[in-house]
Order: C-alpha cells, then structure tokens, then sequence
C-alpha cells in the first residue's frame, strides 16, 4: 500500500517568542529608567513654592543729610509697597510706619519717627525700580526682586 505524504508542518521559529519577550523588557527597563528619580509632580513637596523661590523686595530709605537705611522682606503674590513697608516695621523700629486711609488709598504720613511736613515742606514719597510712583503704596503691587526707595523730599 502506497502511502501518500504527509503535509509537512513548518518547523517553529526558533526564538520567535524570546525575541518578544526581550522586546518586552527592553521597553519595561526603559519606561522604569525614564520614571526613576523624576519628582511626582502631585506630591506638594515637589511642587514650585513662589514664596520660597521668589527673590525678596529691597526697601530704602532716604532722609536728607542722613545715611540711607535698607531693609528686605520676602516676596509673595499681590503683595503692595504698602505691605512690604508695614512687615519691614515688624522687624525694625527705623520702618514702623503711620498711615491715612486703607487699601489703594493709604497714605504714609509718619515713617521711622519723620513726619510729612505738608504742601510747602517734606513729604514721604516713593519710587518702584527708579520710577517714581504713579499711583498709591496700597495699590502698588511688586514683583520678585522689586527695589521701593522711600524718600523724604519735596513734591516733584
């Protein structure tokens, strides 16, 4: 009796399926290592601190015939030439300062024990980067590394 031939199978790849599976680790050891040491941006350690990165507000003073007088404070978002000068005073009697009104509306009257001296004398004005203000020390607000000179001078 003649036999008829077998269909011949194909052999198997040889090393298809670790071929696969090398692939598969390469990827894996390659996401872990783009993973490792990177911050988890959701852990609030991680995460950008304005406050602690920002540089501070330089505030002078300047009186006639008298050394200038400087202090810093540290910067946060919104704050005003008038809360920068109110928290030097917190730490320096040279900064304690007495204001009119409230707000965008204050007005510095008394700085350091030196008085405004009215229309035709001394009176405290300020100036933010070299500029002279154009609006009020509560409305004024500063950036990181803002310098504010308080002088005692005539109207401009």
């Amino acid at each position: 009796m003649t036999t008829s031939p077998s269909p011949k199978s194909s052999p198997p790849p040889v090393g298809g399926w670790r071929l696969v599976a090398a692939l598969a680790v390469a990827l894996l050891l390659v996401a872990m290592l783009r993973g490792w040491g990177t911050p988890d941006a959701s852990d609030p350690a991680n995460q950008a601190d304005p406050k602690r990165d920002a540089a501070p507000v330089t505030l002078e003073k300047r009186l006639p015939d008298q050394p200038a007088q400087s202090a810093q404070v540290a910067w946060a978002p919104g704050t005003t030439v008038l809360e920068a000068t109110r928290r030097a005073g917190e730490d320096d009697p040279a900064w304690v300062g007495e204001w009119r009104g409230e707000g965008a509306m204050s007005l510095l009257i008394l700085l350091g024990g030196e008085a405004n001296q009215g229309a035709e004398g001394l009176n405290w004005q300020f100036e933010v980067n070299g500029v002279y203000a154009d609006r009020g020390a509560g409305a004024f607000e500063l950036a990181p590394g803002d310098r504010v000179l308080w002088k005692l001078a005539p109207y401009e």
